[in-house]
């Protein structure tokens, strides 16, 4: 999907869950290619608090805005929406821990192209990416090493610790010394 196209389409979805009062947090490729170096991907992800009746309900006119607009809606037991057109898949995680909850309340506001999003703080990235641990992770968390040397690796450090993540952190940072 070209750029633009996908700049377009997030900018929709996130139009649509402000304008319903949906909290949210993008992660995955967008959130790499924001903080480390871009790589193509065909996917937008948002993780949003589904705690309230109303996150719920909320979420809720979201899937039926999505399918007045032609997406596709998909059922999976892991995620409470996922809405797909061709060439494009919307996926929206919950939050499912004390970590999960943390990294979305340390989000931040940033710009991408002409409009604010909110966005998963490099660190947090780092750690999603040593959870799931696939060899782009790796790559992905190289690239954010590189190409930031400001990283707050006190809080970084505590939660590799608290999800057993410490060694493969320290791997990934010698990989990236190299």
């Amino acid at each position: 999907m070209q750029e633009s196209s996908m700049l377009e389409e997030l900018e929709f979805a996130v139009k649509l869950l402000e304008k319903e009062g949906m909290k949210y947090m993008i992660g995955g490729g967008i959130a790499n290619s924001y903080w480390g170096f871009p790589r193509s991907t065909t996917d937008i992800d948002f993780i949003v608090p589904m705690i309230y009746d109303s996150d719920k309900d909320a979420l809720q006119r979201v899937e039926n805005e999505l399918m007045t607009e032609g997406w596709k809606i998909k059922a999976d037991a892991g995620r409470p929406l996922i809405a797909e057109k061709p060439s494009l898949r919307l996926d929206f995680w919950s939050i499912k821990s004390i970590y999960d909850k943390e990294r979305f309340e340390r989000r931040i506001k940033v710009k991408l192209g002409d409009f604010d999003v909110w966005i998963t703080t490099s660190e947090d990235l780092i750690l999603q990416k040593l959870l799931w641990y696939r060899s782009k992770d790796i790559e992905d968390i190289i690239g954010i090493l590189v190409r930031h040397d400001k990283l707050d690796w006190g809080y970084i450090k505590k939660w590799a610790k608290s999800l057993e993540l410490e060694e493969k952190l320290e791997n990934v940072v010698k990989a990236s010394e190299k």
